[in-house]
């Protein structure tokens, strides 16, 4: 398994490398298309919106949570290899993408940043 989320983490690198090339030329696919709004408590978040990503093949080990900021622009905010078919069979997963997800939203509402204009 080891081998194979090594490979992964590889593959994955140079696919974010494309979105963001893509993302900066005006291409698709770029990284809007690859995060995907993150469900659960978040799912009626409308601005600084939580999202996640998974590696290039699916199932995928992989996976980054970030928060969106605007247009193709993320904060990543975690990364992890995921065992489980679902979050929840992954509880120390799912523990601290929920704590990291909520410690940066606080630090920006702190700092006064509620939207994405005040970036």
């Amino acid at each position: 398994m080891a081998l194979k989320v090594y490979d992964e983490a590889i593959n994955l690198e140079q696919l974010i490398e494309d979105r963001v090339y893509n993302a900066y030329q005006g291409f698709k696919p770029d990284l809007d298309s690859y995060f995907q709004p993150l469900e659960g408590q978040y799912k009626t978040v409308y601005e600084l919106t939580p999202h996640k990503g998974y590696g290039p093949h699916r199932p995928s080990f992989l996976r980054f949570y970030a928060i969106k900021i605007t247009k193709n622009c993320y904060v990543i905010v975690y990364g992890g290899i995921k065992i489980g078919r679902k979050i929840s069979d992954s509880p120390i997963l799912q523990d601290e993408v929920i704590q990291r997800i909520n410690k940066v939203l606080k630090f920006f509402k702190d700092n006064g940043i509620t939207a994405i204009e005040d970036f």
